[in-house]
């Protein structure tokens, strides 16, 4: 049952987070010019905007957090609190990519050094250790398992999320999806603060978005974009649903991520099969891809969009669902994005075949 108490504080919190991160968006824009925190143009194949560019989307992020979280004292929910001060480590080493381009593997090590500290301070994956998991031994083997999966998982939504964001708006729209629906999955639950938590974050989008969308005004950067992830995989891991069976709603948030995570595959699959290196930046992401086939920016945009938000939608009536139901749509999900990612990419080929013949 959901408290109309915990409904009214957690608007309080989301208009409170919006104004804040206005308040703090008005502020930034003018010091990330002096301090030439801005991202420039050319300066890479896939950065094709006219101007010098402010990287604040991760300072806005994490600073209205902070204020939000001692505010309204969700610090009180210790895994939160722990969410926050592993994500403070993924913002540093984000903006320390946005000023002077750090190397993969010192990315690598900020993402990872980020998610042992939230091993350590108590929040990881735990249903390798659940009776109702499929996938259940009964020995030390699952509490390894919790710690591999809780590592692999937290450092692949945060990438997928600093890769999607490829153009205007895209990935802070990603993000609001995402967030308005663990907002809505964890009203019902006994978890009081979680939904405060993803109000407040979904507040912070808000303001984001009117300055991100296109035309934008400001970019995420590393620093924002990875720690948007970095905290919504969190989230993923402390929501434990009350409704539904473990083994049915354990890929909940797969599908709350599912349009990252196929742009992550895409990319990665794409530059694998042409040789190219993985962490070199290009065109080639599922935006571009829709652009090449002849899809309007804006609309482009929209369309992913809404895939996301239908998916959300079929990840949140699989809690409902029974063990065997819902996997077997979980599967024949998967079985489609393989099948899109050969259609898109064939089409792909093709269309950029004749632009290299002209």
């Amino acid at each position: 049952m959901v408290s109309n108490i915990n409904i009214y504080q957690s608007i309080t919190i989301m208009l409170t987070s919006f104004i804040v991160s206005l308040l703090l968006i008005s502020g930034g824009l003018p010091i990330s010019k002096k301090i030439r925190l801005l991202d420039i143009p050319n300066s890479e194949p896939h950065k094709l905007h006219k101007e010098p560019m402010p990287l604040i989307g991760g300072f806005v992020l994490i600073v209205t957090l902070t204020l939000i979280m001692y505010i309204f004292q969700l610090n009180q929910y210790k895994a939160l609190e722990s969410v926050l001060i592993a994500g403070w480590v993924i913002f540093i080493f984000g903006l320390l990519d946005d000023f002077s381009s750090l190397t993969v593997a010192m990315k690598l090590l900020g993402q990872l050094f980020a998610s042992i500290l939230l091993l350590y301070l108590g929040v990881q994956i735990r249903f390798f250790s659940s009776p109702e998991f499929f996938l259940h031994t009964g020995t030390n083997l699952d509490s390894w398992l919790n710690i591999i999966f809780t590592i692999s998982w937290l450092l692949v939504i945060t990438n997928a999320f600093n890769f999607v964001d490829s153009m205007d708006g895209l990935a802070i729209g990603l993000v609001s999806v995402s967030v308005i629906f663990f907002f809505i999955i964890t009203l019902v639950s006994s978890q009081i603060f979680l939904p405060q938590f993803c109000a407040a974050i979904f507040g912070i989008t808000l303001g984001l978005y009117l300055f991100n969308s296109y035309p934008a005004k400001l970019f995420l950067g590393d620093s924002g974009a990875q720690t948007f992830g970095f905290v919504l995989g969190a989230v993923a891991i402390i929501y434990n649903p009350t409704i539904g069976n473990q083994s049915s709603s354990w890929f909940v948030p797969v599908l709350l991520f599912a349009v990252p995570l196929f742009d992550l595959s895409f990319v990665m699959v794409t530059r694998i099969r042409k040789g190219n290196p993985i962490t070199r930046s290009s065109n080639d992401h599922t935006y571009h891809q829709l652009i090449a086939l002849g899809f309007q920016k804006e609309r482009s945009i929209l369309l992913i969009h809404c895939i996301s938000l239908v998916l959300c939608c079929i990840g949140y009536l699989c809690l409902k669902l029974s063990v065997i139901i819902a996997n077997i749509i979980f599967v024949l999900i998967l079985v489609g994005f393989v099948g899109l990612y050969f259609i898109v990419d064939r089409k792909y080929l093709t269309v950029d075949n004749r632009s290299k013949n002209v």
